[in-house]
């Protein structure tokens, strides 16, 4: 019957046996290359997907700024107390930049208040009275009574 089976069909023909019919077309190796390699996309998919997560909650942060570093100049008497206070500038911190940031009245009063209890160095000459000095402070939008300058303890 095989014989009739190769002239029909040609020599180079083979037709699989039942046994053969009863295995997995590819071998286990095969499967684990496959199912690495699936993972491995999976992988790359996932880090890519992240990092444009994190990069556009960046870049919409950026707008967003909480926090400020406000700059009062401050002039001293001879005593060493505070004889006049006025703001200087506002600064982004963490980028580093200036920003267009006025603060509300009131925290200006409080930092002057803060400030007019503090003993400063007196100038050595009579002439650097009238010199400013500049003192940094934090502006925060979610605590505004909060203050904090430099020189604190």
């Amino acid at each position: 019957m095989n014989n009739v089976v190769r002239k029909l069909t040609g020599t180079n023909t083979h037709w699989p046996s039942a046994k053969a019919l009863t295995f997995a077309p590819y071998s286990k190796r095969y499967v684990y290359k496959e199912i690495r390699r699936m993972f491995k996309k999976l992988f790359i998919l996932s880090i890519l997907v992240s990092l444009f997560g994190c990069q556009s909650t960046n870049n919409s942060s950026g707008d967003n700024v909480n926090i400020y570093g406000v700059i009062f100049a401050v002039k001293v008497d001879k005593d060493g107390k505070l004889s006049n206070l006025r703001f200087s500038k506002a600064t982004n911190p963490i980028k580093n930049t200036d920003v267009n940031f006025q603060p509300p009245s009131n925290y200006v009063k409080k930092v002057e208040a803060k400030l007019a209890k503090r003993q400063f160095q007196v100038p050595k000459d009579g002439a650097d009275l009238n010199k400013e000095s500049f003192i940094p402070c934090f502006y925060v939008k979610s605590n505004p009574s909060d203050i904090k300058c430099y020189g604190d303890e």
